[in-house]
C-alpha cells in the first residue's frame, strides 16, 4: 500500500511506505513516473515494506528504506538501502497475549487462506492421522475466501468435499471447518476473535511450504501456542521459532505423531514476554520510530511531527482500507497501475501542474525485465574476425544449452505425468502403506529427499555390517578404496551376500522407484560402502555432484547410527528441479551440463538460500529416498565410520555394458562370485 505514515511537517518529511506489490509499478517498467517520484522525494521519504519472500533484493531508484523481516529477504551483498529489520508482524496488536480466564477447548488450530501454496490438503492428511491415533482431538479450520466461484489453479478448491469424505459425521462434530467469506473486507474476523480463538487453543498448526512474514504465526506465539511447521518453511514464518515453542516436522507422519505426543504431554513453556518486546506494539513502535529518526538524520533533515502508529499490523502491507477507491486495484490498498500511480504521487503534490493521465496504462505491470548488456564498445568493433569468430562460438553454446534444456524438459513432463497417474492409483488403492508410499515420493518430488526412520532393527543393521567386513575381506579385487582410501566400497554387494540381497529386492523400494520415475525399472546394482574418518578424506561420493540431469532415483540405508561427525548425507533442497537447475547454474557461473561441482559451486548456490542445505542424520535403519539428480554428497568425515547399502535403479532397459563400465569393477559382473 501507498500508506502516509507521516505527513510534512514545517522543515521535516513526510514518510510514505509502499509495498512490494507496488515495486514494479515504480521501477524502470514506467520510466515516465520517475521524474513524479523525485517530485515526491522532495517532501517525502520513501520506504518499502516487503511481505512476502523475497529471493534477492538490490538497491531501487527513488527509495530510501526497505522494511523486511530477516527471513523475507535475500539482500546482494552490495545494498546501499537503509534495510529496517521489522515488518507488519513486529506491531501486533496488544489483544493477542495469554489468557489464563479462558478455557481451552481446541487441540489443534489452524488459520488459512485456501490459496494452495497454504497446503491445507496436506493439513487435512495429518489431522486424518491425529484422529486415528487419538480419536478424541479437537481441531478447528478457519479459511477466509474470495466471493464467487475459486480459481482452481490458485486455490484448494475441493477443501469442503475432502473434508466431508476424510472425517465421518461424528468426527466432524470435533473438527469443525469455518469458511468465512471476504465480503466488503479481506479481514472477516475482528483481531479481537482471532485471538480469543487462539487463547482457546493449545497448537497452532501452517503447513505451508512457503510464507512471507507470516503475521499469524507471530499472532499464536504472542497467545501462547505451540507453532507447527514444515522443517523447509520458506520465508519469515521461522524466524522466532526454536525447539522451546515449536514443533517442525519433514513428513507427515512425524508431524501426526509429533501432534499426538505433544497434545498427550505438557504444552511447551517459553517466554512470550521475550517475544511481546520483539513483536508486539505496544513495546515497537518506538523502536520504528527511533530507525526512522536515525533515516532522518542521515539525510540532515529534523524528525518532527506527528505519525501514524496505530495498527501498523494492517496499513503496512496495504490491508488498512484507507486509500482511496480511485487509487485503488482490488480490495487492499495497493497502486497497482501507472496511471492509479501517477494519480496518487500528484495527490501528495497537489500543487504541481496536473498529469496527462492518457500516457499511463490503467493495467499491472510485470517485473522489469533486467537490463541490456551495455556496447562492449570499440574495442571489441576493432576486429570483425575477432567479433564474428565470438558470436558464432557464442550462438554455438547457446544452441547446445538451449536444445539439452528442451530436451530435459520434455523428458521431465513425461515422466511427471507418467507419475501422477501412477500416484492416483496409490490414492485410490487405499492402502495405508501405499498412502503412506505416495506422501514420501510426494517429499522426494518437492525437495528431492525423503527420510524413513526404523526400516531395518537395529539387529539387521548389525547383521548387514557384518556382511559388508565380510564382502570387503572376501572380495578384494571387486572392492573399490577411494576417497584418500577412506572409502571402501563394492558394487552389485547383492551378488555376493543373501542378506544384502533382501534390501536388493525390496518390492516396496522398487514400487516406490517405479511411481517415481512415471515407468518400468529395475535393480541397477547394490553398492555396499564402509568409510572411515581418515585424514583428508573427501566423504562418500568425493565431494558434490549430481548424477544426470533427467531423474535419478536411489534407496540409501543407514546401518549404523549418522551424525554431523561421521559423513552425513547432504543435499541442496529442490536443486532436482529443472527451472532450479537452470538458476543454479546461472547463479554459481557454471554450464548446466557439469556434473561434478566444487564446494565454491556450491558455496554460491547457498549464498543468500542457507536453508536449503539439508543435513540428514539419522540412527541406524534410517532408509533415503533421493533424486540423484539433485546436488547431493556424504559430507566428509570428521570422527567415526559410517556403514550405508544404495540400490541404483534405472529405468528399464537402460542396464547396458557401457554403463556396468563405468562402475568396474562389479561383483558377479567383473569379478566372479564362487558358487
Amino acid at each position: 500500500m501507498a500508506f502516509v505514515l507521516k505527513k510534512p511537517s514545517g522543515k521535516s518529511k513526510g514518510v510514505i511506505v509502499f509495498t512490494h506489490k507496488e515495486r514494479p509499478v515504480l521501477g524502470a517498467t514506467v520510466p515516465k513516473l520517475l521524474p513524479f517520484v523525485e517530485r515526491v522525494r522532495e517532501r517525502y521519504v520513501l520506504g518499502m515494506h516487503f511481505g512476502w519472500y523475497q529471493e534477492r533484493i538490490s538497491d531501487f531508484q527513488g527509495i530510501d528504506f526497505y522494511l523486511a523481516a530477516p527471513g523475507t529477504f535475500g539482500a546482494k551483498s552490495d545494498l546501499s538501502i537503509r534495510h529496517v529489520p521489522v515488518s507488519s508482524r513486529n506491531f501486533i496488536p496488544v489483544c493477542f497475549r495469554p489468557d489464563e480466564e479462558v478455557k481451552k477447548y481446541w487441540d489443534i488450530l489452524c488459520i488459512a487462506r485456501p490459496r494452495k501454496f497454504k497446503r491445507l490438503d496436506d493439513f487435512l492428511t495429518v489431522v486424518r492421522k491425529v484422529y486415528d491415533g487419538r480419536p478424541a482431538t479437537r481441531a478447528l479450520l478457519i479459511t477466509v475466501e474470495p466471493e464467487g466461484e475459486l480459481d482452481q489453479r490458485l486455490f484448494y478448491a475441493n477443501l469442503a468435499d475432502d473434508y466431508v469424505k476424510l472425517f465421518n459425521a461424528e468426527e466432524r462434530e470435533r473438527f469443525t471447518l469455518m469458511r468465512l467469506k471476504e465480503g466488503a473486507g479481506i479481514f472477516p474476523l475482528s483481531s479481537e476473535m482471532v485471538a480469543h480463538h487462539m487463547q482457546q487453543s493449545r497448537i497452532f498448526a501452517l503447513f505451508s511450504d512457503q510464507e512471507g512474514e507470516s503475521r499469524v504465526v507471530a499472532e499464536a506465539l504472542l497467545c501462547g501456542l505451540t507453532i507447527v511447521v514444515k522443517k523447509g518453511l520458506r520465508g519469515g514464518g521461522r524466524d522466532y521459532l526454536n525447539e522451546n515453542n515449536s514443533i517442525q516436522f519433514s513428513s507427515f507422519d512425524e508431524a501426526a505423531a509429533l501432534l499426538i505426543r505433544s497434545l498427550d504431554e505438557e504444552p511447551l513453556a517459553f517466554d512470550v514476554g521475550a517475544l511481546a518486546q520483539e513483536m508486539r506494539e505496544d513495546f515497537t513502535v518506538t523502536r520504528l520510530e527511533q530507525e526512522l529518526k536515525a533515516i532522518f538524520a542521515k539525510q540532515d533533515i529534523p524528525f518532527e511531527g506527528d505519525w501514524d502508529s496505530e495498527r501498523l499490523d494492517r496499513k503496512l502491507p496495504g490491508h488498512g482500507d484507507l486509500l482511496r477507491q480511485e487509487f485503488r486495484l482490488g480490495k487492499t490498498d495497493d497502486v497497482l497501475t501507472p496511471r492509479r500511480m501517477v494519480m496518487f504521487l500528484h495527490s501528495l503534490i497537489p500543487e504541481t501542474p496536473a498529469p496527462d493521465l492518457s500516457e499511463f496504462e490503467d493495467k499491472p505491470q510485470k517485473r522489469a525485465k533486467k537490463a541490456k548488456r551495455p556496447d562492449r564498445g570499440p574495442k571489441l568493433r576493432k576486429s570483425a574476425k575477432a567479433l564474428a569468430k565470438f558470436g558464432s562460438r557464442l550462438a554455438r553454446n547457446q544452441l547446445r544449452i538451449r536444445h539439452s534444456v528442451v530436451d530435459l524438459a520434455i523428458k521431465r513432463r513425461r515422466m511427471s505425468a507418467n507419475r501422477t497417474k501412477a500416484r492416483r492409483a496409490l490414492v485410490a488403492s487405499g492402502n495405508d502403506f501405499e498412502l503412506r508410499l505416495g506422501e514420501w515420493l510426494d517429499q522426494v518430488g518437492y525437495q528431492g529427499i525423503c527420510t524413513i526412520p526404523d526400516f531395518f532393527s537395529a539387529g539387521e543393521c548389525a547383521e548387514l555390517r557384518q556382511e559388508i567386513d565380510r564382502l570387503i575381506g572376501a572380495f578384494p579385487q571387486a572392492t573399490q578404496v577411494v576417497s584418500g582410501g577412506a572409502d571402501r566400497r563394492i558394487f552389485g554387494a547383492e551378488r555376493g551376500s543373501s542378506v544384502v540381497g533382501r534390501f536388493a529386492s525390496h518390492e516396496a523400494l522398487m514400487k516406490a522407484c517405479e511411481v517415481y520415475l512415471g515407468t518400468e525399472a529395475e535393480l541397477f546394482c547394490t553398492l555396499a560402502n564402509r568409510i572411515e574418518a581418515l585424514e583428508g578424506n573427501l566423504g562418500s561420493g568425493e565431494g558434490w555432484h549430481r548424477d544426470s540431469l533427467s531423474g535419478q532415483f536411489k534407496a540409501i540405508v543407514y546401518l549404523n547410527d549418522v551424525t554431523e561427525e561421521n559423513g552425513p548425507f547432504q543435499y541442496i533442497r529442490a536443486s532436482h528441479r529443472l527451472l532450479r537447475m537452470v538458476a543454479d547454474s546461472r547463479r554459481a557461473g557454471c554450464d548446466l551440463q557439469n556434473k561434478r561441482l566444487g564446494d565454491d559451486y556450491v558455496g554460491r548456490v547457498l549464498a543468500n538460500q542457507p536453508d536449503r542445505l539439508m543435513t540428514v542424520t539419522g540412527s541406524a535403519g534410517t532408509l533415503l529416498l533421493a533424486d540423484t539428480s539433485g546436488i547431493h554428497r556424504g559430507a566428509p568425515l570428521r570422527s567415526g565410520v559410517r556403514y550405508a547399502l544404495t540400490n541404483y535403479y534405472q529405468m528399464k532397459g537402460r542396464v547396458t555394458e557401457r554403463r556396468k563400465s563405468r562402475f568396474r569393477p562389479i561383483l558377479g559382473v567383473h569379478v566372479p562370485v564362487p558358487t
